[in-house]
Order: structure tokens, then sequence, then C-alpha cells
């Protein structure tokens, strides 16, 4: 396992993140922006609120997405390999496509 991987987060959650990550999961319709699925935890497709650059401190619009738990377990390690290997690319329009094809987002 690569040197980091146990402490690739960064930031720490504001005091408001439960309003925030509300705004999100309403903006989204309740539904995960990558498999559509509605959030249904009795079906185990609990919303999560995902940050797209693994900073907890970016609540940025363009930084958090609504996915199921399902879709941001198989996410995060996508975000966490690009931070560990591709850090070069790490805030670019690069990064960001990337992100917008896998979310569909316009």
């Amino acid at each position: 396992m690569k040197e980091g991987v146990k402490n690739h987060h960064k930031g720490e959650y504001p005091e408001n993140w439960k309003e925030i990550a509300g705004k999100v999961k309403e903006r989204a319709g309740w539904k995960c922006q990558l498999c559509g699925h509605k959030h249904e935890p009795s079906t185990g497709y609990t919303l999560t609120v995902a940050h797209l650059d693994n900073n907890k401190s970016n609540c940025s619009k363009n930084n958090l997405a609504a996915l199921c738990q399902r879709c941001h377990l198989r996410l995060q390690p996508r975000i966490i390999f690009l931070l560990l290997n591709q850090q070069n690319l790490f805030g670019s329009s690069k990064i960001e496509a990337f992100y917008l094809k896998i979310l569909k987002r316009p």
C-alpha cells in the first residue's frame, strides 16, 4: 500500500455540513447523480455527498455530488488513485472533465 493512503482526506467538515449536504441532495432530487437510484436506505441505497477533490472543507457547489453509498464507495478509490498517482493533474481542467464525465453533469 502506498504511503499516504490512510491520510488521503484533507480539511475538516464545516459546522453546517448537514445543511450543505441536505442542499446537495435536494438539488439532485434525492437521487444518485451517477446511477440515478433514489434515496432508499431500506434497500441499501443511502444517499451520501461526495467531495470530488477529497477535501472535506471544500464545499463549493462544483465539488460536491450526491451519490448513493454504493456509487460513493466505487468512486472514492478512483479519487484516491488520482490524488496519489497523478497529482500533476489535480485541480486541472483534465480532472474536472473526468469528474463531469463520471457524474454526467452538464
